[in-house]
This record gives structure tokens, sequence and C-alpha cells, in this order.
């Protein structure tokens, strides 16, 4: 056990004075949440390790003190709390990917093909060289052209997750953001890259959920967090590719 492991574990045990049914409850709230929220398995392979020791991972964590007063009083409704602290912690997973991304994938010349025809092109040269493509990073800032000549190709499935069909394939739409910036899109095969994650030490899969109190300041300790690596394990299953056409003015360039 490393000295987080030992922090963590210090502050699930200062729970004398919480409703201990309502602390389980939470927690389960929080947790669930992440796993609603959280697209690592679908944006990679998952693999889950107990060795807590190495030091390269990313810890991607959201932590808050709330007052002490609040947690057991029944008009106090954490819902919504729980749901945004669960999904925090899954919208940082995809910060960090698409910072991976954009480091690891090189610059790519603008497309000769039309507009995003060249996308299909690059669908068409990883299904020939053996991959399966299935993910699209897409730049925020071509959303407006991208949609309005390419929007009947895109389809929603019941969960609401935007899909792009390229000839036989089927590839899920990461769109960046302020905080998961990149400059062109990316295809890939999910199984070129790998979700390396430190299981909890407590056996609660890769979403570490600790609530306890708070000595000083006095209050209650909301703590959710993840340990991971991502990486691109073959680069040449990720192509990336540029349109010829100019960014949308509305947007920045890198985002």
């Amino acid at each position: 056990m490393n000295r987080r492991d030992e922090q963590i574990e210090a502050l699930r045990e200062r729970v004398t004075n919480l409703d201990l049914t309502l602390l389980r409850s939470r927690e389960s709230a929080v947790r669930e949440a992440y796993y609603r929220a959280s697209a690592v398995d679908r944006l990679a392979v998952v693999e889950e390790v107990v060795d807590r020791s190495p030091t390269d991972f990313r810890v991607i964590s959201s932590q808050e003190t709330r007052p002490l007063h609040q947690f057991n009083d029944p008009s106090f409704s954490w819902d919504m709390y729980c749901a945004e602290l669960g999904r925090s912690v899954a919208l940082g997973e995809k910060a960090y990917v698409f910072e991976v991304i954009q480091e690891a994938i090189p610059q790519a010349s603008p497309s000769t093909a039309d507009g995003f025809a060249g996308l299909d092109v690059v669908v068409a040269e990883l299904s020939a060289a053996g991959y399966m493509p299935s993910l699209l990073f897409a730049p925020i800032s071509y959303m407006v052209q991208f949609l309005g000549g390419q929007g009947q190709r895109v389809a929603w499935d019941p969960s609401g997750r935007p899909f792009l069909a390229s000839g036989t394939q089927r590839l899920e739409i990461f769109w960046s953001a302020r905080g998961r910036p990149l400059d062109r899109f990316v295809v890939a095969d999910r199984t070129s890259a790998t979700w390396t994650v430190k299981a909890d030490p407590a056996g609660m899969g890769r979403i570490t959920v600790a609530i306890g109190e708070q000595v000083a300041p006095r209050g209650v300790t909301w703590l959710a967090e993840t340990v991971a690596k991502y990486e691109v394990r073959d680069v040449e299953g990720m192509r990336s590719f540029r349109p010829n056409l100019e960014v949308d003015t509305g947007f920045e360039t890198v985002r």
C-alpha cells in the first residue's frame, strides 16, 4: 500500500458522525454515475492491475469538503452532487485520452480530397491494413461544417452517442472541447491502445470513492479518483486526417 492508499484508507475510516446507510448509498451513487459516463472501455483495451506501486500513471481526481451538518440532514438532496462527482472523473479520463492522441499521432497534411471525403479514404486504408476502425476523434472546430455536409451519415444510439457510417464501418464520434483539444481528425482501432488502471484497493473496480470526516476545518470530504495510464501501443492502428477546409471561426483552432 502506497502513501496515497493510506490517506484514502484513513479517510474511509473517519465516519464516526456519519449516517452509514446514507454513506454507502452515496458512495454507490458516485460510482454508478462514473461507470455510466466513462468511455474508456470503448476507447481502449482496459486492463485492471492490482499493483499499486507504478508511479507513471495519471491521477484523475475530484475532491471537495462540504459542511458536516449537511451530510445527515434529510432536507439536503445529494443525488445531483453524486452524479456530477462521478461524471467529473469520467470527463477527466476523456481529456487525458485526447492529450495523448494529440501528442502521439503525427501531424497530417491536408487531404487532397474534396472536403471530408478523405476521411473515408483513411477508414478504408485502416481496414485494408487489417484493422477494424471503430473510433473517430473529431475537432470541434470542424463540427458545423462536418454535420452540415455529413449529417445524414451520423446516427445516434438510444443513449445519445453519435456514430458515423463509413463504408462497412461504424465509428463512434468523440468531439474535442476546450478541456480536450485536438487539431485534426483521428480514426482509430480501439484495440491499438490500452487503458491500464490501478484497481481500487477495496475491490471496487477502476474508480475509488471515499467519503469521510475531515477534522480541520471540520467537514465531510468527498473523493472520487482513478489512477490510470493510456498508451497507444500500435500507432499504425490510428491515422489522422485534415480536410482542405477552413476551420469554423466561431471556435478556436485547437479544441
